[in-house]
C-alpha cells in the first residue's frame, strides 16, 4: 500500500483549486483567492511547516505565503517564497 504524502495531498489540493484551469495566471489568482478565503488568520511564534499549515489552514502572512507558493508549485508554477519586513510611509 503506498502511503500518502503531504506533497501528494497538495497537488490534489492544487488540482482542485484549478480546475479546468491552463492558464497560469488564472491559476495563480485562484490559488490566491482560495488561500485568502480558506485561511484563519492566527498570529504564529514559533515557525510551522507546510504540512501543518496545510492540516490546521491556519498561520498569519509567513503562513499564507508559504501556503500560495506551495500550491503554486504543486500546480507546476515556478514560485519563490520572500520574506522581511515592509516600511509603510515616511523612515
Amino acid at each position: 500500500m503506498k502511503s500518502v504524502t503531504p506533497c501528494m495531498i497538495a497537488a490534489a489540493m492544487a488540482a482542485e483549486i484549478a480546475g479546468n484551469e491552463k492558464n497560469s495566471w488564472r491559476v495563480a489568482q485562484r490559488i490566491e483567492r482560495w488561500v485568502e478565503q480558506n485561511m484563519a488568520y492566527r498570529l504564529q511564534l514559533k515557525p510551522v511547516t507546510a504540512a501543518s499549515i496545510m492540516s490546521t489552514l491556519q498561520g498569519d502572512c509567513t503562513e499564507y505565503a508559504l501556503w500560495t507558493v506551495g500550491l503554486a508549485r504543486a500546480s507546476g508554477i515556478p514560485s519563490k517564497l520572500c520574506t522581511g519586513p515592509v516600511a509603510i510611509g515616511r523612515m
